[in-house]
């Protein structure tokens, strides 16, 4: 049977007096073992002093055995006595140490059956066990955090998916009703369900995208951010570019191209017709780019703006008339984003400004003391 901590620290305490205390006992033994005591005695001869009748002596002589087994015995009792007590202290000094200890256990045991808004809050010294505490307090926030949007994700994406799947339901139903139905309304019927599905195979490419995008291991390629705005802007009218030469990142491609393509996207779906412009350029502090794609259109609630990065959110009636979304686009940015040690930020812009949104993404520059943790390939 394993002991408990507290009595492992209890034993160690034990194991260091007794075997400091024995080794000391025993040195102290050997010691006067082996070491005589001097001795100097003066016999008086008649005219008083060591004259002619009178003698010194000078020598020495070993401690008898009957002296040193007292001392032995004294000393071996004595050990035994501080062992004992070494133990006593080591109990109760492991007992307090391992009180917090104790306590993150339990918190740790009701997190696991559930209750994820426990958290440690431990107060006392700033010392190891309070950072971990406040780690494992960090570590349960962010875990809240990520179950609640999974929790969420997986609801609305139920309820995204099933929507579709009624609508279609519904159309063929009513198609089949009436046996003598012309072609021309089938065909109508038939046109429904194609762009009712067409929507849902853009939202499944979507989640497809959101997922691989979490869950890719990403490497640390020098991806030219100039180049590749610039590409993905040209072909498409009605956006005001304006990019600083120069702007190298550390990225996967494929993923900054689907990143980047969702703002442009997302700013042209949402907001007013043409007036999307992006601009991008390196940070003030020079470790990071920033790319920011600005959009009129409504004024939207600042309150509410930072929900939308969450799947499946969406800013109701942002642009009447416009093509419904399906709340996707933003929430890959931000994951994307996450992904490669960045952040999306999003900022409702004021009437006077013309409403609307301002996304901007930043990103890490390419350089050698910023792949950490990254698997580097390619020219760095």
């Amino acid at each position: 049977m394993s002991l408990s901590l507290r009595a492992r620290t209890s034993w160690l305490f034990v194991a260091t007096v007794f075997t400091a205390g024995l080794s000391l006992t025993a040195v102290v033994y050997l010691y006067l073992r082996l070491t005589p005591v001097p001795v100097q005695a003066v016999i008086e001869g008649a005219g008083g002093g060591p004259g002619v009748d009178g003698a010194f002596i000078d020598g020495s002589v070993p401690i008898s055995h009957e002296v040193l087994n007292v001392m032995l015995g004294a000393s071996l009792v004595a050990l035994c006595v501080l062992t004992a007590l070494a133990g006593a202290i080591g109990w109760f000094v492991a007992g307090v140490l391992l009180k917090p200890v104790r306590t993150i256990a339990a918190t740790a045991r009701l997190v696991s059956a559930g209750d994820l808004d426990q958290r440690f809050d431990y107060e006392g010294p700033a010392d190891d066990v309070a950072d971990l505490a406040h780690a494992l307090d960090s570590m349960l926030e962010s875990l809240a955090h990520s179950i609640g949007a999974r929790q969420r994700f997986a609801s609305n994406a139920s309820h995204e998916l099933k929507t579709p799947i009624a609508t279609i339901q519904t159309i063929a139903d009513v198609a089949l009703l009436d046996q003598d139905a012309p072609a021309e309304e089938l065909r109508d019927a038939i046109l429904d369900i194609r762009t009712v599905n067409a929507s849902s195979a853009e939202m499944v490419t979507s989640l497809l995208n959101f997922s691989q995008a979490e869950a890719k291991v990403l490497e640390a390629q020098d991806i030219d951010l100039t180049q590749l705005i610039t590409a993905l802007t040209a072909n498409t009218p009605g956006i005001d570019a304006t990019i600083a030469p120069n702007l190298h990142v550390l990225g996967d491609e494929v993923l900054l191209r689907h990143a980047i393509q969702n703002l442009t996207d997302n700013a042209r779906i949402h907001g007013a017709d043409g007036a999307v412009s992006i601009h991008a350029h390196k940070t003030d502090s020079g470790d990071g780019v920033e790319v920011g794609v600005v959009n009129s259109g409504d004024v939207l609630d600042p309150a509410t703006v930072g929900q939308l990065v969450e799947p499946f959110s969406r800013a109701n009636a942002r642009v009447p008339g416009a093509r419904r979304g399906h709340g996707l686009g933003l929430a890959l940015v931000d994951t994307i984003a996450r992904a490669h040690h960045g952040e999306l930020t999003l900022e409702a812009r004021p009437a006077e400004d013309g409403g609307g949104l301002v996304a901007c993404m930043t990103l890490p520059v390419a350089n050698r003391k910023n792949t950490a943790g990254w698997r580097t390939v390619g020219k760095q």
